[in-house]
């Protein structure tokens, strides 16, 4: 592998050196020096993440074209594919290229699975390499103290929190019940939404939770046992499906039930066909794709940024439309055989992240070069990056840091700007699926609503026909009486025992006389 990448290095100096390198800018006179950005990507079922490969080929033609932004440098990437979403293969690579300067890797864009996000985020500092995530969106990653260096492009889970109680408000349900599956991003976001319950008076009525790798089944009957009628989803889509299969088996369906949760699930997350390394669960004997379907097409998705509804009317940075993206996106998927054929299906459509990503460090690096320029005390350049001197590294690393926080632009995957510890701030969309399990082509997802901090729910006027065409689903209420009256009522109900128990007892002994 290192050979591969030596030889791919030195064929791009020697293009650069010949005057071959797309980068060509008068001021630079033919001196320009390679940045590589080191790249994680996961390649895992039911998620392909290399498809977000392509994404960061198209923002880099666009940034190597355009001298106006870093105009002395050359953008590459070095790639590390994790065959799986798990720790130690991402620590490995990690290292690995860590280890060899001659990479010139100086920003990390990824990974994806939070699992794999988190060590690398830990260790990035030592490096003084700043981290720009595309789609973990683990609620742990959020503690900008203890990952000083990490970054993220999409908002966490538990953002979307705000986003359920305002429709709890919406349509006057009092209060929800949580399936939790027990891994630390989904119980971090089941407790926060506990909290703001409280805080706006409503309830979480139930509350179950199984292990990875456990059969949900028991979870599922004590949800069907409990008052619960709103019930939020707050697992992987892969035990998603066996939950809604057997939920659909118990009656849990619409209009009855309203389930909610994550706007990542892929759109075709509950077909049996599309499932693979199901074998720690028997083949759903107990329904069918015609049962699922009955709860997804009322299924509320709420996602944390506009992801299958953007339309660019202005167009968005690197000067491009978002037909224009998928159009580049194609060709070079297709070039490199990630995805033969590909015309943007469901999983890739998150690659727009990545695009976004490379422009997030691009910027910051450019914007790190001219401070340096304007800074003559301390004589820095980004080549000094790699200085032997540890605490040049950490002063051109804080630099990119705080001027990719600063970052504000309008993205393919719409409106970016980051909160104070590195996360992006969230645009909440809400979506329902709707479609025939007979032609994948005819289901989809569909848009009835919007939410920011900043802004009150905005709900479509046709959304109750869309979301609830038999009625929106009731919770029951829960009487409160007061603690006087109960305190009264209780002692009455005592006076009466014993005033029944001493009649029994006068019974008895009076009976025969």
């Amino acid at each position: 592998m290192e050979r591969k990448v030596y030889f791919i290095l030195a064929a791009m100096f020697l293009l650069c050196g010949f005057g071959f390198c797309l980068k060509n800018c008068s001021e630079c006179k033919g001196n320009v020096t390679l940045l590589n950005l080191m790249v994680l990507v996961s390649q895992t079922e039911p998620t392909d993440f290399s498809t977000y490969i392509p994404g960061v080929d198209v923002a880099l033609d666009i940034i190597n074209n355009d001298c106006s932004i870093l105009p002395c440098y050359y953008l590459n990437h070095t790639d590390i594919i994790n065959p799986e979403c798990s720790d130690t293969p991402a620590v490995h690579g990690f290292i690995e290229h860590v280890s060899n300067q001659a990479l010139n890797e100086i920003v990390i864009i990824g990974a994806d699975c939070s699992v794999s996000t988190q060590p690398v985020a830990s260790l990035a500092p030592f490096w003084n390499l700043v981290q720009i995530s595309t789609v973990s969106t683990s609620p742990r990653l959020s503690d900008n103290k203890e990952y000083p260096t990490f970054l993220r492009v999409v908002a966490p889970d538990n953002t979307i929190n705000p986003g359920i109680i305002k429709l709890m408000q919406h349509y006057g349900w009092e209060h929800i019940a949580v399936i939790t599956q027990e891994e630390d991003i989904f119980t971090f976001t089941r407790d926060d939404l506990e909290i703001k319950l409280q805080q706006n008076n409503l309830k979480l009525v139930h509350s179950v939770s199984f292990s990875t790798n456990q059969n949900p089944q028991s979870s599922v009957n004590s949800l069907k046992r409990s008052s619960g009628r709103v019930i939020f989803l707050n697992c992987y889509h892969d035990y998603a499906i066996e939950i809604l299969c057997q939920a659909a088996s118990l009656g849990m369906t619409p209009p009855n039930y309203a389930w909610i949760t994550f706007g990542w699930y892929l759109n075709d997350f509950w077909l049996k066909s599309k499932i693979k390394n199901r074998t720690k669960y028997e083949e759903y004997k107990h329904c069918t794709e015609a049962d699922i379907l009955a709860i997804v097409n009322q299924l509320i998705l709420i996602h944390q940024y506009p992801r299958y509804d953007v339309t660019i009317q202005n167009r968005a940075i690197g000067n491009i439309s978002i037909d224009e993206y998928w159009q580049r996106y194609n060709l070079k998927a297709n070039a490199t055989n990630i995805i033969p054929g590909v015309n943007h299906p469901d999983q890739s459509e998150d690659s727009t992240l990545s695009y976004d990503a490379v422009w997030v460090a691009a910027k910051a690096l450019h914007k790190t070069e001219e401070h340096f320029k304007l800074n003559e005390t301390t004589n820095l350049t980004l080549k000094d990056f790699w200085n032997t001197n540890s605490s040049i590294g950490k002063t051109i690393s804080d630099e990119i840091y705080k001027n990719a926080l600063e970052m504000s632009f309008y993205g393919v995957s719409g409106n970016l700007r980051f909160l104070y510890n590195g996360d992006r701030e969230p645009e909440l969309r809400f979506y329902v699926y709707r479609g025939d399990q007979y032609d994948e082509n005819l289901f989809k997802r569909y848009i009835f609503g919007n939410f920011t901090d900043e802004e009150e729910l905005n709900l479509f006027p046709s959304e109750i026909e869309l979301l609830f065409p038999d009625g929106v689903p009731v919770t029951f209420k829960h009487e409160h009486v007061s603690i006087p009256l109960f305190v009264v009522y209780s002692l009455l109900a005592a006076v009466g025992i014993i005033f029944a128990i001493l009649c029994l007892i006068f019974n008895c002994i009076f009976s025969n006389k």
